[in-house]
């Protein structure tokens, strides 16, 4: 596969997975790696919480004790 294919077909953070990890990786290897992975998706979940609570000009502790669920009755 050409690296013009592969371009179309992911994502440059794909890629450079790709690149990176062109051997195997024993299994504790793996677990360590995904470990790394959910980390590193939390951190990005969690910096783009803050930044929107930053915007709105709210504090996580805003919501804390605030009724969110609808009165409707409906599922």
């Amino acid at each position: 596969m050409t690296l013009e294919v592969i371009s179309n077909r992911f994502s440059n953070a794909q890629i450079e997975l790709l690149n990176l990890l062109a051997v195997d990786l024993k299994d504790d290897e793996l677990v360590k790696l995904k470990q790394v992975i959910l980390e590193f998706k939390a951190n990005l979940l969690s910096d783009m919480v803050n930044n929107h609570f930053e915007k709105q000009g709210l504090h996580p502790d805003d919501l804390l004790g605030k009724h969110m669920r609808t009165s409707t009755g409906k599922l």
